[in-house]
């Protein structure tokens, strides 16, 4: 009897070894060993790592989304973890010149990398729009888009890889303006001076009037996408008042200084002639009075403007507008 008694004691410490064994092996297949990002062992379920692998979904930028402006990030994932994003820029070529980057923001010439959370409700989104941009005349354009998520150190095995392609930017082939002939310059120029609205003389008309004291504008016509250089010059008297005595508030005596003055340059102008073919430039005042009874009078009695009609840099057509005193006023102008 105490032998069988052993042999019954032995029978069920074998039998409740093996289920123990069978036990533990059970509970290993269903756990695995991962090393998270700071390198700290965890141990976590396969359930858990099948989720975060088929559980992520990058909703935008879809393959087919135009890049060229900013854009935003989205997917879902699950509760809790964290998403990391990496985007790269690819490209063949372009330029060497400096580029602009907002200060404080990632190059968006460069790599990008962002991290977000998943909320509550399994969605997420980076909070700031992202920007990508390539060098000018870059080739064979495409950003390609890394993005994965992890959660209590375990990471997930199945990341989304999305690229993106950008078609090449259109070269543009820029065509010269129509650029007048030498001869439509010529035959187009024309010129006037004119006091208000009252055009008084021109370089293919009879004089019409007179310009007297007053200012005077000079505008005309010339071919379009032509330029003109205009030169004007004076000569006159300048009258310098330094001293004046009164008698009972009626002046008896003058000191004065007169200078002649001749061929002085009164200004240059340059115009670019626009599709209308019309030109001006600023009044021109002839006669400048002195203020008070001590002061500079100024009177013009020769007024000389030079026109130059170019076609890019070759002078075509060069005329000249004469205006002076006539000799019954020194006050009014005529065209010679």
């Amino acid at each position: 009897m105490t032998v069988m008694k052993l042999l019954r004691n032995l029978l069920s410490l074998f039998v409740l070894v093996l289920l123990t064994h069978s036990a533990s092996m059970a509970q290993k297949t269903d756990k695995v060993k991962i090393k998270s990002h700071s390198n700290a062992s965890s141990v976590l379920t396969a359930g858990q790592q099948k989720d975060l692998n088929e559980n992520f979904k990058l909703n935008s930028p879809t393959v087919n989304q135009d890049l060229k402006k900013p854009f935003r990030i989205s997917g879902y994932g699950i509760p809790g973890a964290t998403v990391e994003i990496n985007i790269t820029p690819v490209s063949t070529g372009g330029s060497n010149k400096a580029v602009f980057v907002t200060a404080g923001k990632q190059s968006p010439y460069k790599v990008q990398n962002y991290t977000t959370q998943v909320g509550s409700n399994g969605t997420w989104s980076l909070s700031e729009v992202v920007n990508v941009k390539f060098r000018d005349g870059a080739t064979g354009r495409r950003v390609m888009l890394l993005v994965g998520q992890s959660k209590n150190g375990l990471v997930s095995k199945k990341p989304i890889r999305r690229e993106i392609k950008l078609p090449d930017e259109k070269k543009f082939v820029v065509i010269n303006p129509q650029v007048p002939t030498d001869e439509k310059i010529k035959n187009e120029f024309k010129v006037y001076t004119a006091v208000g609205d009252g055009i008084t003389a021109s370089t293919s008309d009879n004089i019409s009037g007179v310009v007297g004291t007053e200012p005077f504008k000079m505008k005309g016509t010339a071919a379009p996408k032509s330029k003109l250089f205009i030169e004007v010059y004076y000569s006159g008297t300048k009258t310098e008042y330094t001293k004046s005595a009164k008698v009972w508030g009626v002046p008896v005596e003058t000191h004065k200084k007169v200078t002649q003055i001749k061929n002085k340059k009164l200004g240059t102008f340059e115009k670019n002639i626009g599709e209308d073919g019309n030109w001006q430039v600023l009044a021109i005042d002839p006669y400048e009075s002195k203020s008070g009874d001590v002061g500079t009078e100024l009177l013009m009695n020769t007024i000389t403007i030079h026109f130059s009609a170019m076609n890019g840099d070759k002078q075509v057509l060069k005329k000249t507008v004469t205006l002076k005193v006539i000799a019954s006023s020194k006050l009014i102008f005529f065209k010679q």
